[in-house]
C-alpha cells in the first residue's frame, strides 16, 4: 500500500492490548516508528505528547510488541541523534525489505543497539552477505549477540553466503538452537568447514534451490545435539554432507536426531 499515511485516524478509540507482533511494509508514507509510538502513548490515555517536540525513545515508546520490525529507513531513523540509544532489552527483531542492493547488512547496529536479541529474522532483502564486517566481535568494543537463539532467513535471493570460514564469529553462534534458512536460492552451502553450531538442536532448510550440500563432513560433524532436521525443496542437492576432499573419511553421529 504505498500511499498509506495511517492506519485509522480515529486512534484514541482503538484498544489493542493483546497485540504482540505488528509487521507493515512497502508503506513508504507511513512513519511507522511514530505511529507506534503513538498508539503506545494514547493506550496510556497521555494525549498531550506531540513526537516532533520531544526525545523519541524506542525502548519506552514502542514497548507493546514482542517483536521489533525494522525496514531500512526506521534503521536511518533510529541512528539519527533523536533517538534514544535503549533497544538493548529488545528480545526479537526482524530486519525487512532492504531492497537496495547497495545496502550492508548492518552487523554493527545490531551489535550497538540490541545487546539482548535472542530472535533475528531477516527476509525480503537484497544483502549478499550476513555478519560479515570485520572487527567487531574479536575487537570487543561491543557485545557479541551471545543471548542469540534463533535465527531465520527468509527471501534472500542474493544471499551467496552467511559468514566467512575465517571470521571470529563463534561467540555468535555458539549460543544458537535454532537456524532457518528459506528461499534463498544463491547460497550453494551452508556451514563453512568450520561451524560452531554445538548448540543448534533445529536446523530447517526450505526452497533453496541453489544449495548443493549442506557442508563438508568435518562441518556437520560438529551439529552433534541436533534432534529435528527438515529439508524441503532444494533441487541441486545430491547429498547432504560432502567429504573434505583429502580423502579422511569422518564419523558422523546424530545420536538425538
Amino acid at each position: 500500500m504505498p500511499q498509506l499515511r495511517n492506519f485509522y485516524p480515529d486512534l484514541l478509540t482503538l484498544n489493542w492490548p493483546f497485540l504482540k507482533e505488528l509487521q507493515v511494509t512497502h508503506c513508504d508514507k507511513l512513519n511507522m516508528l511514530s505511529f507506534l509510538a503513538s498508539m503506545n502513548k494514547w493506550a496510556r490515555r497521555d494525549n498531550q505528547h506531540d513526537l516532533s517536540d520531544e526525545h523519541f525513545s524506542v525502548e519506552k515508546d514502542i514497548p507493546i510488541l514482542e517483536r521489533l520490525l525494522l525496514v531500512d529507513k526506521d534503521i536511518q531513523m533510529i541512528k539519527s541523534e533523536n533517538f534514544s540509544n535503549d533497544t538493548g532489552k529488545r528480545e526479537a527483531l526482524t530486519l525487512a525489505c532492504f531492497h537496495d542492493e547497495r545496502t550492508i547488512f548492518p552487523s554493527r547496529f545490531l551489535l550497538q543497539r540490541f545487546h539482548n536479541l535472542k530472535s533475528l529474522e531477516v527476509f525480503r532483502s537484497s544483502f549478499q552477505d550476513v555478519f560479515l564486517d570485520e572487527g567487531l566481535v574479536d575487537e570487543g568494543k561491543h557485545p557479541a549477540l551471545e543471548n542469540l537463539r534463533e535465527l531465520k532467513l527468509s527471501k534472500l535471493h542474493n544471499l551467496k553466503r552467511v559468514w566467512r570460514e575465517d571470521y571470529l564469529i563463534k561467540k555468535i553462534l555458539q549460543s544458537i538452537d535454532k537456524f532457518e534458512v528459506w528461499d534463498c536460492p544463491g547460497l550453494t552451502t551452508l556451514f563453512p568447514a568450520v561451524t560452531f553450531f554445538q548448540n543448534l538442536t533445529e536446523l530447517v532448510v526450505k526452497n533453496s534451490s541453489g544449495l548443493v550440500h549442506l557442508g563438508t563432513a568435518l562441518a556437520i560433524a560438529n551439529l552433534m545435539n541436533l534432534t529435528d532436521m527438515t529439508i524441503i525443496g532444494c533441487e541441486r542437492m545430491k547429498e547432504v554432507v560432502t567429504s573434505n576432499g583429502k580423502g579422511e573419511e569422518k564419523v558422523i553421529s546424530f545420536g538425538m536426531l
